[in-house]
């Protein structure tokens, strides 16, 4: 048997079925945290029963997103990432070759080396190599959240049931094939291991990291040194060399291609301008104020980070995700993979909304599954959510910062 019969076989009964298999995922992940309490009360006594629950959660999780992963090609993106790994490979300059690519060097670096990588994986599709790469990305961030789950003393079985079977990182990791949870495994080691020691550095490099993995995530920068900073000179100092670490990584790209990473990094666009708060700009026919609100949103961004000195780091990176979805001039499904990992240190009821909500919209959404029954739940129902949700978030009271 090859390995893409196998595929076929274990893979049919979901793919074959994804309406009503995603409608049961979705309703088995709202009612798992309620199957834990149910299982640890009625075998309160059986040792392994925790080991069991999260090899369960590991496995299912895994099937979900190579299930998808393999019999889904994905969207645009996902062709794209097989055009510019070609160039990587052939030894061009990725910004010079094309404008398709807009993000700092180190996506780019592992494409090239997932498509060496291919070449010896044969019967596999390079798509599914890409996307086999960024579940196990999802695989590290469930590891990271179990350590902090431990830091904090919360369920890490509700937290890993909460983040690994969510169908907004099952679809945006197997289906979609994005890479922000990559920079968000980042983030989540950042917290990590600025919890464990409350040293600096390390976890300042760590968060840097994110930021040049996609430059959205400079605003995590800003809010780890504002949370552990009260001089703003060294907030500055520190950003600064943020800034400068990323301009390096741009260095062996400049001597070609100068113009283009200007093109690809600064002047690059999210894709819909239908969403939040310019859709109701569109619909007032407040039409001339949206380049000034894109403006606004860019300041308020790097703006935002002085004003959650006050909360645990965690909640501050939750807070800076949730001004993303809320605030953003323009969206693409895979933001909505945002907040997921954070939220589950929570797992408030708006968490769970959420989930439901960017569930529903993404198995109807024509960059996804486009079924069309879920069609009427709205990316803008997720504004909505996020919006209340956010500032929620941002007016709750912790005790002390982490």
């Amino acid at each position: 048997m090859t390995i893409n019969s196998l595929f076929i076989l274990i893979s049919g009964p979901l793919v074959y079925n994804i309406p009503k298999a995603l409608t049961v995922f979705l309703l088995f992940f709202l009612a798992f945290p309620l199957i834990i309490d149910f299982l640890k009360k009625k075998f309160k006594k059986f040792k392994l029963l925790d080991s069991l629950i999260l090899i369960f959660i590991v496995l299912l999780g895994l099937y979900l997103r190579l299930s998808l992963a393999f019999f889904f090609r994905g969207n645009f993106d996902t062709w794209s990432w097989d055009y510019e790994s070609n160039l990587v490979v052939k030894g061009k300059n990725i910004y010079a070759a094309t404008s398709l690519y807009r993000y700092f060097p180190p996506w780019i670096i592992i494409l090239g080396i997932l498509k060496k990588l291919s070449v010896f994986i044969s019967p596999l599709p390079f798509y599914f190599i890409v996307k086999a790469f960024l579940s196990l990305v999802d695989l590290g961030s469930l590891f990271v959240l179990l350590l902090l789950c431990r830091l904090n003393k919360t369920s890490f079985l509700k937290a890993a049931a909460a983040f690994f079977l969510n169908p907004v990182s099952v679809i945006l990791t197997g289906f979609h094939g994005q890479f922000e949870n990559f920079a968000i495994f980042f983030i989540l080691l950042g917290i990590y291991f600025y919890q464990k020691n409350k040293k600096t550095f390390f976890p300042w490099l760590i968060f840097t990291f994110s930021g040049i993995i996609k430059h959205m995530f400079f605003n995590q920068v800003l809010l780890f040194l504002n949370n552990i900073f009260k001089d703003k000179k060294k907030i500055v100092k520190f950003f600064f060399f943020s800034n400068l670490i990323a301009l390096v990584t741009l260095l062996p790209y400049l001597k070609r291609g100068k113009w283009s990473v200007f093109q690809c990094l600064i002047l690059s666009v999210y894709s819909k301008t239908s969403y939040g708060f310019i859709f109701l700009l569109n619909q007032l026919h407040l039409f001339f104020l949206q380049e000034l609100y894109k403006y606004l949103f860019i300041a308020l961004f790097f703006i935002f980070p002085f004003l959650v000195k006050k909360k645990k780091l965690y909640q501050s990176c939750l807070l800076g995700v949730l001004f993303f979805v809320c605030f953003t001039p323009g969206i693409s499904d895979q933001f909505f993979i945002l907040p997921i990992a954070l939220g589950v240190l929570s797992q408030s009821f708006w968490f769970y909304l959420y989930s439901l909500f960017a569930s529903l919209y993404l198995f109807g959404s024509s960059a996804q599954f486009n079924i069309e029954f879920f069609k009427i739940f709205s990316d803008n129902l997720i504004f909505i959510i996020s919006f209340f949700w956010f500032f929620i978030e941002y007016f709750r009271n912790y005790e002390t910062k982490s």
